[in-house]
């Protein structure tokens, strides 16, 4: 099955995972959930209890939500899991591209804040600064 594998503190990226629950618990870390957040046919499959466990802080799903521990995103079929197809891989690999840290909010609640790499950062001012006409 083809998944977007999702670890704490860094990028994501495209596995091959065998459909049993065995592989799932696997990389997951124990026993699993399954969340609808999308409104493509696709789920998180995640640590049931990550939070609880103490996982660390992965990525923010919604405003609401917040993954502990390493999941994965997989597609759905009409009863059971499936593969992502290629354009859902790309969606996905690109939705959880920034590692995420989490901080308190004065106002309560916790919010999350993107890590961009030192390279990106770089790049993309050098990109702005020189203009696209001038690459090369």
């Amino acid at each position: 099955m083809k998944v977007v594998i999702v670890e704490p503190e860094k990028d994501p990226y495209e596995a091959e995972l065998p459909d049993t629950l065995e592989a799932m618990q696997d990389i997951v870390g124990g026993h699993i959930e399954i969340a609808y957040p999308f409104s493509d046919r696709a789920c998180i499959v995640c640590n049931e209890t990550g939070l609880l466990d103490g996982l660390p802080l992965n990525r923010a799903v919604n405003a609401e939500t917040i993954i502990a521990g390493t999941f994965f995103v997989c597609g759905l079929g009409e009863e059971d899991l499936k593969s992502l197809s290629k354009e859902q891989v790309q969606t996905y690999l690109k939705r959880f591209h920034y590692p995420e840290i989490f901080l308190e909010s004065p106002l309560g609640g916790i919010v999350p804040i993107k890590i961009k790499r030192m390279e990106e950062k770089f790049n993309h001012k050098e990109h702005h600064k020189k203009g696209p006409s001038q690459e090369r």
